[in-house]
């Protein structure tokens, strides 16, 4: 099986493109090398020239020449230049001697004459006749020096004389030029050097700016499609950064790509609840994070767990020598109220800092996560690679973030939207239900008050014992079909959310009348009372749709206390409401000494978790729930608008639920006058 391999490890191509690389960067240094060669040979064709001028026309060794004397003519020579096998070479010295002057000879083996060799050529240009000095190399080493020569110190060149044209002279360095030809060899050797240095920078830049980025860039672009874009480690040209960027962005687009899949196959049907589920939802997500933008680990941190004792997190690894920070450690961090960013954790000091500490700092991406606008939790990544690498990691580990945030406020904008659905079905079916009981119900009181005037009338006949009770009994049922209108009236108040109509409202009355229709129309060995006390408290509101919430608030008290009472019957069941101003707002609590706010598991919640219990079908329960808190919420949220505040008494039993509406204005006041119905 092969290994993966890693995504910060610098990249390689295949076996076929790393050969293909290498060769290219060997056919690039012989390039190099073989144009370095040509371009010293004509350098050194060049500095031979110069040579040659300067000794011809600064020493002109033909001066030194004593007198030729060509018009001494030998037959034997012109015979030698027509057959050169004619005569041989020691008596063709011998002619030569004669014809040109033994003086000349002589002159070739003087060690201060630069003259070394002669030759005698045809009509063809072609040597028939070589004659070189005994001392000719000793005068070649002796004027021919490194100071005065480039690459060899083989220079030599010849020379004719007009009055003697078929012979050739050939010279090397003139001592009169030494210092003239020393001077010229610094200057090629200069020229050598600026050559040398201008050919191998070429070669460089071309390497490092065009042949090794795009070496690593096919290396990298060699990768798997399934497999994750690899990033080059310390990229060291622009085209090798731009290949990051996209790498990165890749690596981005498709971490997105698919966490929205995943979280589109989640059921619609209870979309939140599976979004907030760990083994639904953030497991597969977080290795979905942790394996896309090729993070060490990957965490979860709920906001609940910052509220609570219990220090819960949701990670995955792929490196077990790698702790999470504690929980002390990390609320540190949130005292500091620190946007996404990029921290170092420093185990000596067992704290995050802004800067390493010592060489065993580890990087962590640290970032809030909102739902629309509510802290939700924080995402705690673990990257690779080095401190800079990590730096420029950290605009994408944001963007992942605001993706992340994206991805739970749509899930919850999603169910409110399915909540809102089902809310049109439960108002179309309140008013229809409501319509149709007023109905019965007006036709039951009827006929109560058809038997009552019977009674009275005669035409009905009740022995006169058992004519009180008979009263008692058809007044019972009247009242009875009264407080069932009531109730029924209460829940149509629905069908009032699409047309609220708002007055103001004295809360404390309100209460009072809410309660005693409860009180009636339960049996629950519940006591309800009404502790608002003297105090007026009024608020620019529904009165249909505030009775509305209250009644629900009372019935979802009166379920807890009856959940608890199933294990205790001590202390007695009670719920008491209350009214008051706070913070320029009205607010009407309902308490009870029940269960309090629970999860499915019966753990108290804390914090943002009770944000949960206003989810639809939230039941603590063991069935499903019907519209309960949502609707509630709903009603004050939306319509109102206000706020609910719910909290868990102190100790082990009872809830809180706070109601917060808006106070009159002196406006709000005109307004209720005019549309007040004439008496």
């Amino acid at each position: 099986m092969r290994k993966p391999r890693s995504s910060e490890s610098p990249s390689r191509p295949g076996r076929s493109g790393r050969w293909g690389f290498y060769v290219l960067t060997l056919s690039l240094f012989g390039g190099a090398i073989l144009i370095e060669i040509l371009l010293m040979i004509l350098l050194d064709r060049n500095f031979w020239y110069a040579k040659k001028e300067i000794n011809i026309n600064q020493a002109n060794p033909i001066a030194s020449i004593p007198p030729i004397r060509p018009e001494i003519a030998s037959p034997e020579i012109g015979r030698r230049k027509a057959d050169p096998t004619s005569i041989s070479d020691g008596e063709m010295e011998i002619h030569v001697r004669v014809m040109y002057g033994d003086d000349l000879f002589q002159a070739i083996t003087r060690m201060d004459n630069p003259l070394i060799r002669l030759e005698i050529r045809n009509y063809k240009g072609e040597s028939v006749f070589t004659w070189e000095a005994p001392n000719a190399e000793e005068k070649r080493n002796r004027l021919n020096t490194w100071e005065n020569s480039l690459f060899t110190r083989g220079f030599e060149f010849p020379a004719t004389s007009t009055r003697a044209p078929d012979l050739v002279l050939f010279f090397v360095n003139s001592p009169k030029v030494l210092d003239e030809t020393r001077g010229l060899a610094t200057q090629y050797r200069l020229y050598c050097a600026v050559i040398t240095f201008v050919n191998f920078l070429v070669v460089f830049l071309i390497y490092r700016g065009g042949l090794r980025p795009l070496g690593q860039i096919a290396g990298a672009l060699s990768h798997p499609p399934e497999e994750t874009p690899p990033i080059i480690t310390s990229p060291r040209h622009e085209a090798e950064r731009a290949y990051n960027v996209l790498a990165r962005n890749t690596r981005l687009v498709r971490t997105h790509s698919s966490m929205t899949d995943h979280w589109e196959n989640l059921d619609e049907g209870k979309l939140l609840s599976s979004v907030e589920d760990r083994e639904i939802f953030w497991k597969p997500v977080l290795e979905t994070i942790r394996t896309g933008m090729s993070y060490r680990s990957v965490y979860w941190i709920p906001a609940v767990c910052l509220e609570s004792e219990e220090w819960e997190t949701v990670g995955v690894r792929d490196d077990r020598d790698i702790r999470l920070f504690d929980r002390e450690v990390f609320l540190a961090y949130c005292r500091r109220g620190k946007s996404p960013s990029l921290m170092w954790f420093d185990p000596e000091r067992d704290e995050l800092v802004e800067e390493g500490a010592s060489v065993e700092t580890r990087p962590w991406f640290i970032s809030k996560i909102f739902q629309k606008e509510k802290l939700s939790g924080f995402l705690v990544a673990t990257p690779k690679g080095s401190r800079d690498s990590c730096r420029l990691e950290l605009p994408y580990f944001e963007t992942l973030a605001q993706y992340l945030s994206q991805i739970l406020t749509r899930s919850l904008e999603r169910s409110e939207q399915l909540d809102r659905e089902r809310f049109e079905v439960s108002i179309d079916l309140s008013a229809s239900m409501g319509h149709d009981l007023t109905n019965i119900l007006a036709t039951g009181k009827l006929e109560l008050e058809t038997l009552k005037t019977a009674f009275k009338r005669g035409i009905v006949q009740v022995p006169d014992e058992k004519r009180p009770m008979v009263e008692a009994a058809v007044e019972g049922l009247r009242n009875t079909t009264v407080l069932l209108q009531e109730v029924v009236n209460v829940y149509r108040a629905f069908s009032f959310t699409r047309e609220p109509r708002f007055e103001v409202m004295e809360l404390s009355e309100t209460i009072g009348e809410v309660m005693e229709l409860y009180r009636h129309s339960t049996s629950r060995p519940v006591t309800y009372e009404n502790v608002s006390g003297e105090q007026k408290v009024e608020a620019f509101a529904d009165p249909r749709l505030v009775k509305l919430v209250l009644f629900n608030l009372l019935a979802n008290a009166t379920q807890a206390i009856t959940a608890r009472q199933r294990e205790s019957k001590e202390p007695p069941g009670k719920v008491e409401v209350d009214c008051l101003y706070r913070n320029g707002r009205a607010i009407f609590r309902v308490m009870d000494n029940g269960t309090g706010f629970r999860d499915t598991e019966g753990h108290r919640l804390e914090g943002v978790a009770l944000d949960h219990i206003f989810h639809f079908d939230f039941s603590t329960k063991g069935k499903q729930g019907g519209l309960g808190l949502a609707w509630v919420k709903s009603i004050i949220e939306e319509i109102h608008p206000g706020n609910l505040t719910p909290a868990n008494r102190e100790g082990e039993l009872g809830a809180i639920m706070e109601v917060h509406l808006p106070i009159p204005t002196e406006e709000d006041r005109q307004q209720a006058e005019k549309n007040r119905p004439f008496a």
